[in-house]
């Protein structure tokens, strides 16, 4: 089977998650959806990156890591994802975009599956307007329906990775 006929949806699939997690997103106030967000958010950045690397005719695996899927792809097409996140967020040096990425990499995993943890040195997880960003970036690069504007979790406004 090629690779785009097994990854070709990832792309529309992200765009829902994105959507999801924007009106999920209504309701994180009282930091109770917090984690769901992200978990859209999170997904569809996973989704969106493999759909461009199926587009690429690059087989993603199964792999998860946004940071491991990033690396696959030509760098064209990175700096192409960098482009659509400046476009959103405003100038960010590649060095530090790059660094987000490892940093936030797992952030799917780690939060979705957090309450099995066996040691929890914290009562929370953490979390970033990065992610939320990124998956929009994309999906305003795909989407020729919409345009949604910068997210900001209220407890983050005004933090952003310059």
């Amino acid at each position: 089977m090629s690779v785009q006929k097994m990854h070709g949806g990832a792309t529309h699939t992200a765009e829902e998650f994105v959507l999801a997690g924007l009106e999920a997103s209504k309701s994180v106030e009282n930091n109770r959806l917090v984690a769901p967000v992200m978990v859209c958010f999170a997904f569809a950045s996973e989704l969106f990156l493999k759909g461009e690397l199926a587009n690429q005719g690059i087989d993603p695996c199964k792999e998860h890591s946004l940071w491991s899927l990033y690396k696959l792809l030509p760098e064209d097409r990175k700096n192409w994802v960098r482009r659509m996140y400046v476009h959103l967020v405003g100038d960010i040096e590649k060095a530090s975009f790059e660094r987000e990425i490892q940093r936030w990499s797992k952030s799917f995993i780690e939060i979705r599956y957090w309450h099995d943890q066996t040691s929890k040195e914290q009562a929370y997880f953490d979390f970033s307007n990065f992610i939320p960003n990124l998956a929009i970036s994309l999906y305003n690069a795909y989407s020729h329906i919409d345009e949604f504007p910068i997210f900001e979790f209220p407890q983050l406004r005004g933090k952003h990775i310059k």
